[in-house]
């Protein structure tokens, strides 16, 4: 299990509002070419999203379609 330090900040935005904001271990993401996993230290991307779950683990769920970006701060 991931300590704090090493954990992603989450978040799973809309046009109209943010839908969920947590720290998570994992993030698991229905991409147009297949599901993706993203972890702590993920080089940076950008994925269209398709249709599916998207799973974070160490957190809390929920469900978003869309463009998909991995940043680091």
């Amino acid at each position: 299990m991931a300590d704090e330090s090493n954990q992603l900040r989450v978040r799973l935005v809309t046009p109209e509002r943010t839908l969920f904001e947590h720290a998570a271990v994992a993030v698991e993401l229905p991409s147009k070419s297949g599901y993706m996993e993203v972890l702590y230290g993920h080089a940076p991307l950008v994925a269209e999203l398709g249709a599916g779950d998207v799973i974070v683990h160490g957190g809390g769920d929920g469900d978003a379609g869309g463009p998909a970006s991995v940043t680091h701060y």
